[in-house]
This record gives C-alpha cells, structure tokens and sequence, in this order.
C-alpha cells in the first residue's frame, strides 16, 4: 500500500490555454527486499475533477491504492485506511 506523505496545491495553464486546478500528491511505497532497502516515492498529478469524483480528500498518512491507465496515465485512487500513523 502506498501512504501519502505530502500534498500540494498546483495552478498552471493547460495546452488549450484555460487554467487547470488540482493537486500533486506525493506518496511512498516500501521497496521489496530483493530489491533494496527502504521506501521509494513519487507523486501524481490529481485535477479538482478527478478530486472531487474519489470519494474522500486526500490526506496525511492517509494509505491509498493508485491506479494507472494502461498508458501510465493516472487513473484513480482508492482510500485503504484512514490511520493518523507516521507518516513515513
């Protein structure tokens, strides 16, 4: 599961000119063993619509499932527990 550890507000001009709202959400996932040590993270871009169609606002520590088109677009995310934990 991945756990968000940052969210950011973010304004910018989209290819047609009008102004696109939303979020980055930044989370982390631990890396497998065999693979490394450690938690790896990243961040998606989610638009107020996409936002607004989740079910629940993202928030600190909060665990969630992201989902990506089969293109590596983002797609949706899923809440998975609501815990006040760390938040790393």
């Amino acid at each position: 599961m991945s756990k968000i550890i940052g969210i950011k507000n973010v304004s910018f001009a989209g290819r047609n000119g009008d102004t696109v709202t939303g979020k980055s959400v930044f989370y982390s996932d631990p890396i497998a063993a065999n693979a490394g040590e450690g938690v790896a993270a990243d961040r998606v871009f989610v638009s107020s619509q996409k936002l607004s169609n989740l079910g629940f606002t993202p928030a600190l520590g909060q665990e969630v499932e992201v989902h990506f088109t089969r293109l590596g677009h983002f797609s949706t995310m899923r809440l998975v527990s609501d815990d006040d934990a760390a938040i790393i």
